[in-house]
């Protein structure tokens, strides 16, 4: 897969919407699409949940565009924490918990019923004459919010009832515990979770971009991904979860093959990288395809387009 794109702001924002960012139209992010074909409106868990997102470069990238609000992700981590292997446990535990679902010890659940029943009167009131995309944000965020904290399936957040040796496997890190939840979250039906490696010990909060110091940079690195990327699989597999879940591994930018003066690896957009998926789903659909049009779906929003049509396709058989 390639692309002309060696910004990290655009070309995040393109892997992640199939678009390049212009114009006044805000396009959705690949989990907001997914929320919304795959998603129910009344469930207890989000349809789409955004695990120590970096959206510091592009935003735009990570939200829900022109979907509106419903489709936006319950984003848990903060996306600053170093994701190492000798992180602080009460840190990481704290990083993917999400707050503020119990009620505080002097509020009574009959008082919290009230006072809900009062702001939804106050609210429906308030949206009938001010029908705008702030307002419904606003609404959809306290009813998921609401739907949250008296729902059974929030027990998914809470990883303490794990085997310590399985939450060994996936590493004892930000991102080894992201896969764990991500498990949890897939196994009580959430149709789109996200997982972000961000950075490693030492090697400056760059995370894959590797402009200097590429070779430790990628090994410590690499020392968080591969467990956590393993462990991940081998439990959806062992769990008979893999069967009905596309897992992908994507980043926005190629590095050069060349090694620059720092002992680093520059942006290079116009790599071309083959990418396990393609080889993977056209032998597992058992059909031949035409190769222009392979290679058309090799750009980004051609991968979005497979990506969507491979899973609802699944969905439907």
């Amino acid at each position: 897969m390639k692309t002309r794109e060696g910004d990290h702001s655009r070309a995040t924002y393109l892997m992640r919407t199939g678009y390049l960012p212009q114009g006044p139209v805000q396009y959705p992010t690949m989990g907001s699409l997914f929320s919304r074909e795959l998603g129910r409106e009344q469930a207890e868990l989000p349809n789409f949940v955004s695990i120590n997102p970096y959206r510091y470069l592009s935003p735009a990238a990570y939200g829900p565009g022109f979907l509106g609000p419903q489709t936006s992700p319950l984003v848990v981590g903060s996306g600053n924490i170093i994701a190492s292997p000798g992180a602080d446990a009460d840190t990481i535990a704290q990083a993917l918990k999400v707050r503020n679902l119990d009620l505080p010890q002097a509020v009574k659940a009959s008082d919290a019923k009230s006072r809900l029943n009062l702001l939804a009167d106050l609210e429906r009131e308030f949206a009938s004459t001010r029908p705008d995309v702030t307002v419904q944000s606003h609404q959809a965020a306290y009813e998921q919010a609401i739907r949250m904290m008296n729902a059974e399936g929030v027990k998914a957040f809470d990883r303490s009832d794990e085997k310590k040796e399985l939450r060994d496997a996936y590493g004892r890190n930000l991102f080894g515990q992201s896969c764990l939840l991500a498990r949890r979250l897939v196994q009580r039906g959430v149709p789109f979770v996200e997982v972000s490696l961000n950075s490693a010990q030492n090697n400056m909060g760059l995370d894959w971009d590797t402009h200097q110091n590429n070779f430790d940079s990628v090994k410590r690195l690499c020392e968080i991904l591969d467990p956590a990327w393993a462990t991940l699989l081998s439990d959806l597999k062992q769990r008979g979860l893999l069967e009905n879940t596309l897992v992908v591994w994507m980043g926005e930018s190629d590095r050069t093959p060349r090694i620059n003066r720092n002992t680093g690896r520059d942006h290079f957009a116009n790599a071309l990288d083959d990418g396990s998926l393609w080889r993977w789903d056209s032998w597992r659909a058992g059909r031949r395809e035409d190769k222009r049009e392979w290679h058309a779906r090799r750009r980004p929003p051609g991968l979005g387009a497979r990506l969507a049509g491979h899973r609802l396709r699944c969905v439907g058989d």
